[in-house]
């Protein structure tokens, strides 16, 4: 029997908060400093004989302004300049962004397999608070690292610092986020890679090279600050993107044509070899990014940290908060190419944006220098796009395919994961935008959450637009109120407010069902003018079963009649062998998706659309697995907050 407050983290070692700073030698070996080594303290060869680390970093997370004084004449073409000690360049346009480390993107970690992870936030945001999440992480062990804000521990308030200590246990391609507030989309982001041995890798002979430089981070952009759009300008019509980042960089045309003069991000290859490069969509706004690069094939072999069977593709659209890691092969001819990324789906092509970065051969003549023969890409005039994974439109023809066309790898094996037999518990989430009428918003006694984009809107999942909780669910249960799915409000009412916690049972097959049962109406709400969410469930991976739209039924009750009523044909049209793992699905516009999982990870896991403002009107809900008997406790330490309400 373990002592009080003590929790056992990794076979062999235990944790309290009060030890995390004194027990950096567990597994062998001294914890390493960020400060030493350029791309972080663990980024090394990972083999079977590599013993694990303890890696540790220290993030200042401040506000901070882009394109300032360090950057001297970077804006105008002075390459030196952007890479001053201070510079973040960005696109180009000044605007104070929140960053770690002052970098925007943040410090990118690299890791083995297995290495434990120590990051100190220091929080330094002037009346501001944080949380960060390590997003595709399941932290079996260590719940109460999850870093959700009132989920899983209190928010770090300004001045305030928080370990984060937790073992990084599988391979795959992650990242960082702050989950408090709009942070993330002020910047708050970072690349977080964990590899495993090449013996342990069933996919590592496809390629000849994985790099830290290959780490793609995409990043959608706005000009002013996320809170300055927050709830919405009737000027400003919503909050759409003004740019593109590509790992932190990128130019940026203004309306006069003019453009600025920043340096664009570069990879580079050597001819005839295999990359394996690594994409993350670390955005928050509401379009998905199409990436490709031009005149090569990319190769899907993971989404999410998950193996896939190699599939060639020309296009990707990646959704916020999903990762796909793709093998290109440097064998064209010529010694520069373009990459291009803009946003895709549903967002009107007036309000489109794009963003280049140059593929270079490192063997080529002018490698320091040219820019690739073929002219720059343009939304304006976009090429075929090829075979395309994962668009809204998946499944329309051919050429469109969606996940569920991906296979994993090793091949599964559990009937009850991959559709061949009905699941052991099944929940039906109701995913929507409800549009207020003046009325129902301003005439009311309550505050009511809303965004504002041409119409007032709020998000919603079972009815329920969700509130914050006064105290961590994980760490502080059952002090605060929480309610289930809100029937009453079905079907053309105005959804509850409150905090939604929804029960599995522990060690039970699951499926989710999930329908976006927001109502087309021409006059209010076109289909064409709907978007599809990235829904992100923490804590788990879950496989893909289904994805499709269903855009001909426009009353939400009964395309949700509808799905539930037919999600065997659904699955079942859809069924493959060996459906992928992810933890992130588009559901696509009036459309459904449909997951399944073995609830075996015991907490309360927030799950929720990746947009940041559709969160921040309530499109989103917590899973709760198991009872808090159930659950890995916190350490003795742990800090706590709550409401102060004396009589």
């Amino acid at each position: 029997m373990r002592a009080a407050g003590v929790v056992p983290v990794v076979p062999g070692w235990t944790l309290s908060l009060a030890s995390l700073g004194l027990a950096l030698a567990v597994l062998g070996c001294a914890a390493l400093s960020a400060a030493q080594h350029p791309l972080g303290p663990c980024y090394r060869e990972c083999t079977n004989a590599t013993p694990s680390r303890v890696c540790a970093f220290s993030f200042v997370e401040e506000m901070y302004n882009a394109v300032n004084q360090a950057c001297g004449n970077c804006s105008s073409g002075d390459a030196a300049d952007c890479s001053r000690r201070g510079c973040i360049p960005v696109d180009g346009v000044e605007r104070t962004v929140y960053s770690i480390n002052r970098m925007v993107p943040g410090p990118a970690i690299h890791v083995c397999a297995g290495d434990v992870l120590q990051v100190d936030l220091h929080v330094h945001l002037h009346g501001h608070a944080d949380t960060m999440h390590w997003h595709g992480l399941r932290q079996r062990r260590t719940p109460f690292m999850d870093g959700v804000t009132m989920v899983t521990q209190c928010p770090v308030m300004a001045g305030q610092s928080f370990r984060y200590k937790f073992e990084v246990d599988a391979p795959g391609t992650y990242f960082y986020h702050s989950h408090n507030g709009l942070h993330k989309v002020n910047g708050v982001v970072g690349a977080l890679v964990a590899r495993a041995p090449p013996e342990a890798n069933p996919l590592a002979h496809l390629y000849d090279l994985d790099l830290a430089e290959h780490t793609v981070v995409l990043m959608d952009w706005l000009h002013v600050d996320a809170e300055f759009v927050f709830p919405g300008l009737h000027a400003l019509h919503g909050q759409r993107a003004s740019s593109i980042l590509i790992n932190g960089k990128g130019d940026f045309q203004f309306p006069d044509g003019s453009r600025t003069r920043t340096p664009l991000a570069e990879f580079r290859v050597r001819r005839g070899l295999r990359y394996r490069f690594r994409l993350i969509n670390s955005g928050g706004l509401s379009c998905p990014l199409v990436f490709r690069v031009l005149r090569h094939k990319l190769v899907v072999i993971a989404s999410d940290a998950a193996d896939v069977q190699p599939l060639e593709v020309d296009t990707l659209y990646i959704f916020s908060g999903e990762r796909y890691d793709v093998i290109l092969e440097a064998s064209q001819d010529g010694d520069a190419f373009w990459i291009h990324c803009f946003t895709g789906g549903s967002c009107p092509h007036e309000t489109q944006v794009e963003q280049v970065a140059i593929l270079r051969y490192e063997d080529g003549e002018d490698e320091d220098e040219a820019l690739p023969a073929d002219p720059r890409p343009s939304i304006q005039q976009l090429p075929p796009e090829g075979v395309v994974l994962n668009s809204p439109y998946c499944g329309d023809s051919p050429r469109q395919l969606c996940v569920t066309d991906l296979q994993s790898v090793p091949a599964m094996e559990d009937p009850l994961l991959h559709g061949l037999a009905e699941p052991e518990h099944t929940e039906v989430q109701e995913v929507q935008f409800y549009p207020y009428t003046d009325e129902e918003l301003y005439d009311n006694d309550q505050f009511l959450p809303f965004l504002y984009f041409d119409m007032n809107i709020a998000g919603a999942m079972n009815n329920v637009s969700y509130m914050t909780a006064a105290s961590p669910l994980l760490t502080q249960p059952g002090e605060s109120p929480t309610c289930r799915g809100c029937a009453d409000r079905a079907d053309g009412r105005p959804p509850c407010v409150c905090t939604q916690v929804v029960p599995l049972p522990l060690g039970k097959r699951c499926e989710v069902i999930l329908v976006d049962v927001t109502n087309v109406t021409p006059s209010r709400l076109p289909v064409d003018g709907m978007l599809s969410h990235p829904m992100h469930l923490h804590g788990y991976s879950f496989r893909v079963l289904a994805v499709g739209s269903l855009t001909n039924i426009t009353r939400g009750a009964d395309r949700r009649r509808f799905v539930v009523d037919n999600a065997a044909l659904l699955r079942a049209q859809a069924a493959t062998p060996s459906p992928p793992a992810k933890d992130t699905v588009m559901l696509p516009r009036a459309g459904y998706a449909i997951i399944r999982f073995e609830a075996d990870n015991p907490g309360v896991w927030f799950f929720h659309c990746h947009f940041q403002y559709h969160m921040a009107v309530g499109m989103e809900m917590v899973f709760q697995v198991g009872n808090a008997t159930d659950f890995v406790k916190a350490p003795a330490d742990f800090p706590r907050c709550g409401n102060y309400l004396p009589d």
